[in-house]
């Protein structure tokens, strides 16, 4: 993916991202299917993941797997100012917990975070220990998390038990008109980790 196309196909002449107009000359996303300005694709390479995105794709194009989406696909710019405060993956982690402390307090769920074999991303596991859980139990959490995740939230996603025993895992949009029926062994919510430490 990382060349230059001049030709009118490969184009709309309008930067997917930023919307600005590509004079004919674009790339596609290292972290997604985006068609975006030399502009933009040099902000893409200050990104912490960059170099990872980039192993991802080549090793997805070795296994033959010319239609990878990118690991982002919902990928959006990390934003930077001189106000801005870049915690530490393990600040993040506390932040994520105290948000979950009302459900911890409950003792009616476990709750873990977990790291995504193969990715960059984690995973924010709130599990029931006992039966499972109707969904508002767990909404006015999950959408806390979300909004506390802001860009760096990628995908949600619950389990329930099927009638045959099993877990049924079932991703979904999450939002404030989402509503799941019966009960809910757990919900999970995949992230981006941070890895700055210091101030801009």
């Amino acid at each position: 993916m990382e060349y230059l196309k001049k030709f009118e196909s490969f184009s709309t002449g309008i930067c997917d991202r930023c919307g600005e107009r590509t004079d004919g000359v674009t790339t596609m996303s290292i972290f997604n299917t985006d068609i975006i300005c030399m502009k933009c694709e040099g902000e893409e390479r200050k990104d912490p993941d960059y170099k990872a995105a980039k192993a991802a794709e080549e090793a997805e194009i070795k296994k033959g797997n010319y239609n990878y989406g990118g690991v982002f696909p919902d990928y959006k710019p990390i934003k930077e100012s001189e106000h801005i405060e870049f915690l530490t993956d393990r600040d993040m982690e506390l932040d994520i917990k105290d948000i979950c402390l009302e459900l911890i307090d409950t003792n009616k769920i476990t709750f873990e975070i977990l790291k995504i074999r193969n990715t960059k991303m984690k995973c924010i596991g709130i599990i029931s220990t006992q039966q499972g859980e109707f969904w508002n139990f767990y909404k006015d959490t999950a959408l806390r998390l979300k909004d506390y995740l802001g860009d760096r939230y990628s995908s949600f996603w619950y389990e329930k038990r099927t009638p045959f025993g099993n877990r049924d895992k079932k991703n979904e949009h999450l939002s404030e008109s989402l509503e799941i029926s019966g009960n809910i062994l757990g919900i999970y919510i995949k992230y981006r980790p941070r890895k700055f430490t210091s101030l801009v």
